[in-house]
């Protein structure tokens, strides 16, 4: 009695331990963003759409929690003909739902570039730059998450990223690029 008691503890507690466990994979959302302007500020919009990406179809009914790791920041190119800044001087990121105003009121701030960026130095290694990529401190972590987890997760798997940046001259001509780093994790039971 004693020993199959012990087996229907331990039994229970492993169930219990593997019920608490957590699954986690990466899901990237990776878009370019034209930038073509005759101010020095540029506000822009790209649509980020997850609800096409097969690993997040196939266990989107599972996952109880989004975690947005990073977002890095490179430059794809730039119009040598037209463009005549150098650098970003400052930008900032937010997030926004599908159907949300475009006035920004509901908009959900991921991060700011806080340095100057020379565009040479994040311009595609392919296209003759530096070939580096910016990771933008994310300060709003939880809001950003939970932004995912209602809107993209929970909802169409789509999200719009809200991208203003002021430059070093106004006649700026480029393509930035953007990465977000999303891990969802589930239960295993």
């Amino acid at each position: 009695m004693r020993r199959n008691t012990r087996q229907l503890l331990l039994t229970a507690g492993l169930v219990g331990i593997t019920a608490c466990l957590d699954v986690s994979f990466n899901v990237d959302s990776v878009a370019d963003l034209a930038v073509d302007s005759a101010l020095a500020s540029y506000n822009g919009t790209v649509d980020f759409d997850l609800s096409t990406n097969n690993d997040f179809q196939s266990h989107k009914s599972n996952v109880n929690g989004i975690n947005l790791e990073k977002v890095t920041v490179s430059i794809t190119s730039v119009n040598s003909a037209t463009n005549k800044s150098t650098r970003l001087i400052s930008g900032s990121i937010f997030l926004r739902a599908a159907g949300a105003p475009a006035n920004g009121s509901q908009d959900v701030l991921v991060g700011d570039i806080g340095q100057p960026l020379s565009f040479h130095d994040y311009l595609a290694a392919s296209a003759g730059g530096g070939g580096q990529t910016y990771s933008l401190p994310i300060t709003g972590a939880t809001a950003a998450n939970k932004f995912l987890m209602d809107n993209v997760v929970r909802g169409t798997g789509r999200f719009t990223a809200v991208v203003n940046v002021v430059t070093d001259d106004p006649a700026t001509h480029m393509v930035l690029h953007l990465d977000f780093h999303n891990s969802l994790s589930y239960g295993l039971l």
